[in-house]
């Protein structure tokens, strides 16, 4: 039985009142709470993480008066919740993999220049990528501007 389908017979059994277990003398508050829990349950199906969490609240608050059956269908839910997201975090750990791979072999590729243990082909990829270049320009723009600031002398 698929998720959905297990959210809505664990809602119909609290919706038909046969979720607590009468032998057990439940109290009359809890008996007539079945059909708002239903409710709160029904209308909180198509978010599963917000169906658990009630589910649960109410499967701890209401224990001691749950039929073996109900128990039953939400030891069933929490399995089949807690393997959805374990795939959704498998699935989204691959992305993750999947984007970090990509963005290494871009950070590789875009490296210009081979690195060697000689100077001077370490010099000769410097000067290939135009670094040399630019800083020489900025130096010499850097000397412009200093030789054309006024000394304070007339």
């Amino acid at each position: 039985m698929d998720m959905r389908a297990q959210y809505i017979t664990l809602v119909n059994v609290f919706q038909n009142k046969h979720a607590l277990d009468l032998n057990k003398k439940p109290p009359n508050v809890i008996y007539n709470e079945q059909i708002v829990a239903a409710n709160e349950l029904k209308s909180r199906v198509e978010t599963p993480e917000y169906f658990m969490a009630l589910l649960n609240d109410l499967s701890s608050t209401w224990s001691d008066f749950l039929t073996k059956d109900v128990k039953n269908g939400i030891r069933l839910a929490n399995e089949q919740y807690s393997t959805l997201v374990k795939k959704e975090l498998e699935h989204s750990n691959t992305l993750v993999d999947m984007a970090t791979e990509h963005d290494s072999e871009h950070l590789f590729e875009s490296f210009d220049f081979d690195i060697t243990p000689s100077m001077s082909s370490l010099t000769s990829s410097l000067n290939k990528s135009n670094i040399s270049n630019r800083s020489r320009g900025i130096i010499k723009a850097s000397r412009k501007r200093t030789n054309a600031l006024p000394t304070g002398r007339s």
